[in-house]
């Protein structure tokens, strides 16, 4: 006799309980089998459907963060920062956030040789990027008391218009490509700031949901848009900083 309280099991062998005389998994056994298999799905789909809400709200997050173009891939592994950008992989142990990617990005496109050959020269002699890097430089040692941690400060003209600049270079390499012969014209003190403006609209292109073409930057004779934009949505493209006639 089995103990108080405790039911007899079924085995799937023994004779069905409603008397049919079939083996219990060929009668009411299927419908118990079917019941935990509707069970299961059930379960299955409400966690596919509590993870498919979860990823469209830290979607809906990044896009007003980060706006429409390819999202920032950017990761800490083994006391390193690794950053994607395009199909190139950057990395570093001396970064501890992407905006500290950001503020050796211009370094990495302009090269460490024309950098340090800028840093030579007397300090108002000096590129447009180099002063700025000076006044983040002071400003972040300022603000930071202990070395290898993260820190915030309040905004200022210098930091927004270097990390801008390095931000708009990223999205170009990430989303459509760094054209070399806009590097050497944000090099060039002259056409610096034409250049830089040049960035900051595409960039924002970008962020809006534009699918960037660069034209061909080596034509001189004759006047052209910088780029077509093409919204995703619509397919409606755009001319993006259109050239003034040449000659």
């Amino acid at each position: 006799m089995g103990k108080k309280g405790k039911k007899n099991k079924i085995g799937r062998h023994d004779p069905c309980f409603c008397g049919s005389g079939k083996k219990y998994k060929k009668c009411h056994g299927i419908l118990s089998a079917q019941g935990k298999v509707l069970e299961r799905s059930t379960k299955i789909q409400t966690t596919i459907q509590q993870k498919f809400e979860e990823q469209k709200a830290f979607e809906m997050q990044r896009q007003k963060q980060q706006g429409l173009g390819r999202p920032i891939i950017s990761t800490d592994f083994k006391g390193n920062r690794f950053v994607a950008v395009g199909k190139t992989l950057h990395w570093s142990d001396k970064w501890k956030t992407f905006h500290d990617f950001l503020g050796d990005y211009i370094k990495i496109c302009f090269g460490r040789k024309w950098w340090f050959k800028e840093i030579k020269k007397k300090p108002e002699e000096r590129h447009t990027i180099l002063k700025w890097s000076e006044l983040v430089w002071r400003y972040t040692k300022k603000h930071v008391q202990a070395a290898g941690k993260i820190h915030t400060a309040p905004m200022t003209g210098a930091l927004e218009s270097y990390y801008g600049l390095a931000y708009n270079l990223y999205l170009l390499s990430h989303n459509v490509e760094l054209q070399s012969k806009l590097i050497k014209r944000l090099k060039n003190q002259e056409q610096f700031f034409g250049a830089y403006y040049e960035t900051f609209v595409a960039s924002a292109f970008i962020k809006g949901g534009f699918d960037l073409v660069l034209e061909d930057e080596t034509d001189s004779s004759t006047s052209h848009c910088e780029f077509i934009a093409t919204y995703r949505e619509t397919g409606c493209t755009s001319p993006g900083l259109t050239d003034t006639p040449k000659g």
